[in-house]
């Protein structure tokens, strides 16, 4: 992961990803608030429009599509009218392959939000998953064989088991490929053995007990992760507003960290952030960047998306004017730490 090119953005078209996570509806209802309900004191909202697209896994998969790549989404959905209108809209989205499962006896995950000038509402669908792992890993095992890189897109919802996350990394690594982790697990060793890690600045904390209040904080956190994770070269832990820190091995030794600030601007949904930065992520390993220049860029995506409504993706002509715009005004020097652990 060491090429550098003039506009790197370029190499990520017609990279192949396999993703492979819970994937779920996410449907967005838009309207305006005008009364109070009589019934209860609840405002009541007059629909005006909705739309249904797909969320977690399948957000990640159009965010690398978006940018020039191609998806090759893995996932189990119900064979129901969430799981219908999930399989429409993946269809509508070109440069992504459906490989989900459509089940009997399986309910599709649907996140329905609620929206008059303000989010009001969400309410989400979902029971507990099978992992149907003997159904996904031939699937998983034909894509890979096809890929570039490997996303574990973990929402919690049952389907990345620990064995089936040990079974995909093994698969992933006999092919020599990468694999990049967005996890959700209190246990973060459940992953050892991925290329890079993507905890948010929570779940660095539950998984360490170090409170993330500052970057020397981030860089205790992303080391403990590490040792805890023997196989596991590198973790960027998120950090909302605070930026992003990359902990990463070298060879010679001990660790190095880089600390990026987050750019300020006005945020109207963080719904999908991580999605986006994991895919930006995966886009950049898979082209053969140095991990510093796929976070650069990963950073700036998530930051346009916040500025977007709903489960948003950035485009290549997005972040190319982003990149642009940061060269021409820098206003994120790295801040970067030699460990010795």
């Amino acid at each position: 992961m060491h090429r550098s090119e003039t506009n790197p953005i370029s190499l990520f078209h017609g990279r192949r990803l396999v993703v492979l996570g819970d994937v779920m509806l996410d449907r967005f209802i838009y309207g305006h608030v005008r009364r109070i309900s009589p019934e209860a004191p609840v405002p009541v909202l007059l629909k005006e429009k909705e739309l249904a697209m797909p969320g977690g896994a399948g957000n990640v998969a159009r965010n690398i599509a978006a940018l020039g790549g191609t998806a090759i989404l893995i996932g189990v959905i119900g064979d129901d009218a969430a799981g219908r209108d999930l399989r429409q809209s993946l269809r509508m989205s070109a440069g992504i392959e459906d490989l989900t499962l459509a089940l009997e006896g399986t309910a599709t995950i649907e996140k329905i939000r609620f929206y008059a000038q303000q989010h009001l509402l969400r309410v989400d669908a979902e029971v507990p998953a099978d992992t149907h792992q003997e159904s996904v890993l031939p699937r998983l095992e034909s894509a890979l064989a096809r890929a570039d890189a490997l996303i574990l897109s973990d929402y919690a919802k049952g389907l990345l088991s620990a064995a089936l996350v040990r079974a995909a990394i093994t698969a992933a690594r006999r092919k020599h490929l990468p694999v990049i982790v967005d996890p959700k697990a209190r246990d973060l060793s459940r992953y050892n053995g991925a290329s890079l890690l993507t905890p948010n600045a929570g779940e660095a904390e539950i998984s360490t007990g170090i409170e993330i209040v500052d970057d020397a904080a981030a860089d205790r956190a992303g080391n403990m992760i590490l040792q805890n994770l023997p196989d596991t070269p590198a973790v960027i832990i998120t950090r909302g507003d605070k930026g992003v820190t990359l902990v990463e091995r070298q060879a010679a030794g001990g660790t190095q960290s880089l600390h990026l600030r987050t750019q300020a601007r006005e945020v109207y949904d963080v719904s999908g952030a991580g999605d986006t930065l994991v895919s930006v992520l995966g886009l950049g390993i898979a082209a053969k960047l140095d991990l510093a220049t796929s976070m650069r860029l990963a950073n700036l995506a998530a930051g346009i998306v916040v500025g977007k409504h709903g489960t948003a993706t950035v485009d290549a002509e997005d972040l190319d004017r982003a990149v642009r715009q940061e060269r021409r005004y820098p206003s994120n020097p790295a801040s970067r730490k030699a460990g010795g652990h």
